[in-house]
């Protein structure tokens, strides 16, 4: 009698120990969970959060193997962003949870546990797997936000490249450089000429078409440390920092040549040509401030246009720092 009565006690005790190891256990993933919440969301990147991931993974699922997947925007595949442990085997023995990372209602991507050969998985894991998953799909989900929000703020929306604003403000940091005597920055200002007639003559879709393929082609065509802007409208503005009059003149006589070769389609159906005028100038020898500096450009694009169009510009020798 008392054998067993110390035999139950004995049990009742255990069980009691088990359930503050458990408790203990819970404490310290719901820890790092929060850890994990804190740590996403002073991620100023999407990079920066992937970082982090496989960090808290370990340690959260130290026994098994993870990997999270994010499909690609356009496309149903998905790619490896973030993994711990051994990822290279994925064959359908191993055991495994599969968690959707979800942005709203869509499916943005997915989190896989995997244990090792032979091992199975720990009991409850799909509870915590899938906070562990809602904690990743929230952070990138509000980074993606946070860069569509910077994007619509320095974007044009019809061609994707720099606008008005961002390209003011990246001028005047160079004109900044240049007064410090740190090199010389180049602008070109340029638009299509008769552009008004041709979106009388094909519709404003077609005029969109022509900014859009032009967008690309002044990105492919310009120097990687070149920005690349629309003015408004049909013109653009292309900032070219450490730039000689030569490299300048270079690049404004390249794309124009390369803007007559252009054949502008719309759904197919191929609309015609355009040529582009341009004008040029320099930062210290045009001026020194973004209204003496594009001013000075925007006079000797006055000026290939009055000459006939189709052509690059310089300003006129009279023209001084302002």
């Amino acid at each position: 009698m008392v054998t067993a009565t110390l035999l139950l006690l004995l049990i009742t005790l255990i069980a009691a120990l088990l359930r503050v190891e458990r408790s203990r256990a819970e404490a310290a993933r719901l820890r790092l969970l929060v850890e994990l919440s804190g740590f996403l969301q002073l991620s100023s990147t999407a990079a920066e959060a992937l970082e982090v991931i496989p960090v808290f993974g370990r340690h959260l699922f130290p026994k098994l193997d993870g990997t999270v997947r994010l499909i690609r925007a356009g496309s149903a595949t998905a790619d490896v962003v973030a993994s711990w442990g051994e990822t290279v085997s994925d064959a359908p023995h191993r055991p495994s949870v599969c968690i959707p990372l979800l942005a709203g209602q869509d499916i943005a991507g997915v989190l896989t546990l995997r244990a090792s050969d032979g091992a199975t998985l720990p009991s409850r894991v799909d509870r915590l797997a899938t906070d562990f998953a809602d904690q990743i799909s929230l952070a990138l989900a509000n980074l993606q936000r946070q860069d569509s929000l910077h994007a619509r703020a320095v974007r044009d929306p019809l061609t994707g490249l720099f606008n008005r604003r961002c390209m003011e403000e990246t001028l005047q940091r160079e004109l900044l450089r240049a007064g410090r005597g740190d090199g010389e920055v180049g602008v070109i200002l340029l638009d299509v000429d008769y552009f008004k007639a041709f979106n009388d003559t094909w519709g404003h879709s077609a005029g969109d078409a022509v900014l859009q393929q032009l967008a690309r082609m002044l990105q492919n065509l310009c120097r990687e440390e070149d920005v690349v802007c629309r003015y408004g409208g049909e013109e653009f503005v292309i900032v070219m920092p450490n730039a000689s009059t030569d490299a300048v003149r270079s690049i404004a006589e390249r794309l124009r040549d390369h803007a007559r070769q252009l054949h502008v389609h719309r759904d197919g159906e191929l609309l015609g040509h355009i040529t582009i005028s341009a004008g040029t100038a320099l930062a210290p020898l045009h001026g020194l401030t973004v209204s003496a500096l594009l001013g000075a450009a925007d006079r000797a694009l006055y000026a290939a246009k009055s000459g006939g169009r189709d052509r690059v510009a310089s300003p006129p020798p009279q023209i001084v720092a302002a």
